[in-house]
Protein backbone atom coordinates (compact mmCIF):
# COMPACT_ATOMS: atom_id res chain seq x y z
CA UNK A 1 0.00 0.00 0.00
CA UNK A 2 2.75 2.03 0.66
CA UNK A 3 5.79 1.63 -1.67
CA UNK A 4 5.31 4.97 -3.59
CA UNK A 5 8.12 3.71 -6.95
CA UNK A 6 9.21 7.41 -6.68
CA UNK A 7 9.56 7.85 -2.87
CA UNK A 8 12.50 9.24 -1.28
CA UNK A 9 13.00 7.23 1.78
CA UNK A 10 12.04 4.39 2.76
CA UNK A 11 10.71 3.91 6.62
CA UNK A 12 11.43 0.61 8.23
CA UNK A 13 9.04 -0.46 11.17
CA UNK A 14 9.75 -3.69 12.57
CA UNK A 15 11.32 -4.97 9.08
CA UNK A 16 8.59 -3.29 7.44
CA UNK A 17 9.61 -1.25 4.83
CA UNK A 18 7.06 1.93 3.90
CA UNK A 19 8.52 4.02 0.72
CA UNK A 20 7.00 7.39 0.76
CA UNK A 21 7.91 10.52 -0.07
CA UNK A 22 10.29 12.50 2.81
CA UNK A 23 9.68 15.91 1.77
CA UNK A 24 5.80 15.25 2.32
CA UNK A 25 6.44 13.99 5.93
CA UNK A 26 8.33 16.34 6.53
CA UNK A 27 6.11 19.32 5.71
CA UNK A 28 3.95 17.96 8.08
CA UNK A 29 5.70 16.85 11.26
CA UNK A 30 8.86 18.63 13.18
CA UNK A 31 9.46 15.04 14.55
CA UNK A 32 9.64 13.87 10.73
CA UNK A 33 12.01 16.63 9.46
CA UNK A 34 14.30 15.95 12.84
CA UNK A 35 14.58 12.53 12.51
CA UNK A 36 15.30 12.50 8.62
CA UNK A 37 17.72 15.85 9.09
CA UNK A 38 19.60 13.66 11.62
CA UNK A 39 19.83 10.55 9.55
CA UNK A 40 21.14 11.36 6.26
CA UNK A 41 24.14 12.85 7.68
CA UNK A 42 24.88 9.69 8.64
CA UNK A 43 22.47 7.66 6.19
CA UNK A 44 24.82 4.40 5.63
CA UNK A 45 21.62 1.80 4.16
CA UNK A 46 20.07 1.91 1.46
CA UNK A 47 17.59 0.23 -1.02
CA UNK A 48 17.22 1.20 -4.21
CA UNK A 49 18.60 4.70 -4.12
CA UNK A 50 16.52 5.09 -0.97
CA UNK A 51 17.96 6.05 2.40
CA UNK A 52 16.34 3.37 5.24
CA UNK A 53 15.19 5.48 8.27
CA UNK A 54 14.46 3.13 11.42
CA UNK A 55 11.29 3.82 13.54
CA UNK A 56 10.42 2.00 16.82
CA UNK A 57 6.40 2.18 15.94
CA UNK A 58 4.98 -0.97 15.02
CA UNK A 59 3.77 -1.14 11.29
CA UNK A 60 0.11 -1.63 11.82
CA UNK A 61 0.54 1.72 13.71
CA UNK A 62 2.64 3.47 10.93
CA UNK A 63 0.47 2.07 8.38
CA UNK A 64 -2.64 4.20 9.73
CA UNK A 65 -0.92 7.38 10.24
CA UNK A 66 0.45 7.21 6.78
CA UNK A 67 -3.47 6.82 5.31
CA UNK A 68 -3.71 10.17 6.83
CA UNK A 69 -0.49 11.50 5.90
CA UNK A 70 -0.58 10.24 2.52
CA UNK A 71 -4.42 9.71 1.62
CA UNK A 72 -5.61 8.20 -1.09
CA UNK A 73 -9.25 9.72 -0.86
CA UNK A 74 -9.23 12.26 1.33
CA UNK A 75 -6.60 14.59 3.17
CA UNK A 76 -8.53 14.74 6.81
CA UNK A 77 -8.28 11.69 8.91
CA UNK A 78 -11.82 13.49 11.05
CA UNK A 79 -13.80 16.51 10.56
CA UNK A 80 -16.73 17.38 13.30
CA UNK A 81 -19.30 18.32 10.15
CA UNK A 82 -18.39 14.60 7.97
CA UNK A 83 -21.17 12.42 7.61
CA UNK A 84 -20.98 8.50 7.44
CA UNK A 85 -17.73 8.13 8.89
CA UNK A 86 -17.00 4.92 10.12
CA UNK A 87 -13.42 3.66 11.37
CA UNK A 88 -12.30 0.71 13.88
CA UNK A 89 -10.83 1.61 16.76
CA UNK A 90 -7.76 0.12 15.75
CA UNK A 91 -7.31 2.97 13.57
CA UNK A 92 -8.35 5.37 15.56
CA UNK A 93 -5.93 4.18 18.20
CA UNK A 94 -3.26 3.77 16.22
CA UNK A 95 -3.63 7.22 14.63
CA UNK A 96 -3.93 8.77 18.17
CA UNK A 97 -0.50 7.16 19.83
CA UNK A 98 1.40 8.13 16.94
CA UNK A 99 -0.06 11.51 16.15
CA UNK A 100 0.66 12.57 19.95
CA UNK A 101 4.24 11.37 18.72
CA UNK A 102 4.75 13.09 14.96
CA UNK A 103 1.96 15.14 13.86
CA UNK A 104 -0.35 17.80 16.29
CA UNK A 105 -3.27 18.57 14.34
CA UNK A 106 -3.87 15.25 13.54
CA UNK A 107 -4.00 14.46 17.16
CA UNK A 108 -6.39 16.54 17.54
CA UNK A 109 -8.66 15.51 14.96
CA UNK A 110 -8.37 12.22 17.02
CA UNK A 111 -9.06 13.12 20.62
CA UNK A 112 -12.43 15.11 18.86
CA UNK A 113 -13.21 11.19 17.32
CA UNK A 114 -12.69 9.75 20.78
CA UNK A 115 -14.82 12.01 22.43
CA UNK A 116 -17.31 10.98 20.27
CA UNK A 117 -16.96 7.02 21.85
CA UNK A 118 -17.38 7.88 25.30
CA UNK A 119 -18.93 11.13 26.41
CA UNK A 120 -17.86 13.65 28.68
CA UNK A 121 -21.43 15.53 29.56
CA UNK A 122 -25.25 13.90 30.66
CA UNK A 123 -26.33 16.33 27.78
CA UNK A 124 -24.06 14.16 24.99
CA UNK A 125 -24.21 10.85 26.47
CA UNK A 126 -27.29 9.95 24.23
CA UNK A 127 -25.62 10.98 20.80
CA UNK A 128 -23.18 9.19 21.44
CA UNK A 129 -25.05 6.01 22.82
CA UNK A 130 -26.81 5.97 19.49
CA UNK A 131 -23.03 6.05 17.62
CA UNK A 132 -21.94 3.30 19.12
CA UNK A 133 -25.01 0.97 18.87
CA UNK A 134 -24.14 1.69 14.87
CA UNK A 135 -27.41 4.04 14.91
CA UNK A 136 -26.58 6.05 12.04
CA UNK A 137 -26.77 9.41 13.45
CA UNK A 138 -25.71 12.81 11.97
CA UNK A 139 -21.84 12.30 12.25
CA UNK A 140 -18.63 10.21 12.50
CA UNK A 141 -18.83 7.16 14.29
CA UNK A 142 -16.06 4.27 15.46
CA UNK A 143 -17.12 0.61 15.15
CA UNK A 144 -19.35 -0.75 17.85
CA UNK A 145 -17.55 -3.79 18.47
CA UNK A 146 -14.26 -2.48 18.28
CA UNK A 147 -14.07 -0.06 21.27
CA UNK A 148 -12.86 -1.06 24.59
CA UNK A 149 -12.57 1.15 27.25
CA UNK A 150 -8.82 0.25 28.06
CA UNK A 151 -7.81 1.71 25.62
CA UNK A 152 -9.84 4.68 25.70
CA UNK A 153 -8.50 5.53 29.26
CA UNK A 154 -4.55 5.09 28.54
CA UNK A 155 -5.66 7.36 25.49
CA UNK A 156 -7.21 9.86 27.48
CA UNK A 157 -3.83 10.03 30.16
CA UNK A 158 -1.43 9.80 26.88
CA UNK A 159 -3.48 12.94 25.34
CA UNK A 160 -4.80 14.65 28.18
CA UNK A 161 -8.41 13.98 27.14
CA UNK A 162 -9.53 13.95 30.50
CA UNK A 163 -13.42 14.84 30.15
CA UNK A 164 -14.50 11.10 28.77
CA UNK A 165 -12.09 9.05 31.69
CA UNK A 166 -15.40 9.25 34.02
CA UNK A 167 -17.27 7.62 31.00
CA UNK A 168 -14.19 5.37 29.90
CA UNK A 169 -13.34 4.33 33.77
CA UNK A 170 -16.95 3.18 33.98
CA UNK A 171 -17.03 1.35 30.91
CA UNK A 172 -13.70 -0.57 32.36
CA UNK A 173 -15.53 -1.20 35.95
CA UNK A 174 -18.54 -3.08 33.76
CA UNK A 175 -15.69 -5.03 32.48
CA UNK A 176 -15.23 -7.35 35.32
CA UNK A 177 -12.63 -10.11 35.31
CA UNK A 178 -11.93 -9.08 31.55
CA UNK A 179 -10.66 -6.08 33.08
CA UNK A 180 -7.64 -8.43 33.67
CA UNK A 181 -6.87 -9.70 30.05
CA UNK A 182 -6.23 -5.98 28.94
CA UNK A 183 -7.24 -4.82 25.60
CA UNK A 184 -5.39 -6.25 22.36
CA UNK A 185 -4.07 -3.97 19.93
CA UNK A 186 -3.76 -4.89 15.99
CA UNK A 187 -0.22 -5.61 15.93
CA UNK A 188 -0.74 -7.99 19.18
CA UNK A 189 0.70 -5.44 21.99
CA UNK A 190 -1.27 -6.08 24.96
CA UNK A 191 -2.60 -2.71 27.21
CA UNK A 192 -3.68 -2.71 30.65
CA UNK A 193 -4.67 -0.07 33.08
CA UNK A 194 -2.09 1.52 34.97
CA UNK A 195 -1.75 0.16 38.73
CA UNK A 196 -3.80 3.24 39.81
CA UNK A 197 -6.84 3.50 37.27
CA UNK A 198 -7.13 -0.21 37.96
CA UNK A 199 -7.16 0.30 41.89
CA UNK A 200 -10.02 2.74 41.09
CA UNK A 201 -12.09 -0.01 39.71
CA UNK A 202 -11.56 -1.94 42.35
CA UNK A 203 -12.52 0.32 45.03
CA UNK A 204 -15.16 1.14 42.95
CA UNK A 205 -16.91 -2.12 42.85
CA UNK A 206 -15.99 -2.14 46.67
CA UNK A 207 -17.97 1.13 46.89
CA UNK A 208 -21.01 -0.16 44.95
CA UNK A 209 -20.83 -3.57 47.04
CA UNK A 210 -21.25 -1.21 50.40
CA UNK A 211 -24.15 0.98 49.16
CA UNK A 212 -26.10 -2.00 47.84
CA UNK A 213 -25.42 -3.92 50.96
CA UNK A 214 -26.53 -0.37 52.83
CA UNK A 215 -29.69 0.04 50.77
CA UNK A 216 -30.30 -4.00 51.70
CA UNK A 217 -30.46 -3.45 55.77
CA UNK A 218 -32.95 0.02 55.24
CA UNK A 219 -35.38 -2.00 53.22
CA UNK A 220 -35.30 -5.67 55.06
Amino acid sequence: EFWLDDGSVILVAHQVGFRVYRNLLASQSRVFRDVFSSSSSSASETYQGCPLVHVSDSPQDLRHLLRVLIPLYHRNFFLVNQTKLFMTFDHLSAVIRLAHKYIEDVLSQGCVALKTCFSSTFDSFETVSVALSGVQGTGPYVERSTVHPIAAVNLARLTGTLDILPYAMYMCFLLDGKLLDGWTREDGTVEYLNSQDFRRCLDARAAIVKEINKSMSIIF
